[in-house]
């Protein structure tokens, strides 16, 4: 199961207002309690995460080359990968940009 990330500030933001409301209330220990915990999660380092791109092999029908379909990344345009036997080699993910292919099919050419 992937974990989920959230901002930051957005969850120091919630956990302020939950405690402005909490002391207009009269739960004046419980705001104290809650922005004692908003100054934990602002001092918390933030994660090591970067941004899945998801993209497709699109296929295009050559007419002049040695191919009959050339494949092409659909985030970045760049060719897929082409072994040493000369065929497309479609991979998991673009070599060229990093997005995962949603429409992953192997050796196209096999």
């Amino acid at each position: 199961m992937a974990d989920e990330y959230i901002r930051k500030q957005d969850v120091v933001d919630k956990i302020n207002a939950n405690a402005d409301d909490l002391e207009q209330n009269g739960g004046i220990p419980y705001a104290q309690g809650a922005r004692a915990m908003a100054i934990v999660v602002e001092q918390m380092p933030p994660a090591n995460v970067i941004e899945i791109k998801h993209g497709e092999w699109i296929s295009v029908p050559e007419m002049w080359g040695a191919f009959d379909v050339r494949y092409y990344c659909s985030k970045c345009g760049k060719d897929a990968i082409i072994n040493n036997r000369e065929r497309y080699v479609l991979s998991d993910y673009c070599p060229h940009c990093g997005a995962i292919m949603d429409n992953k099919r192997g050796n196209e050419n096999d």
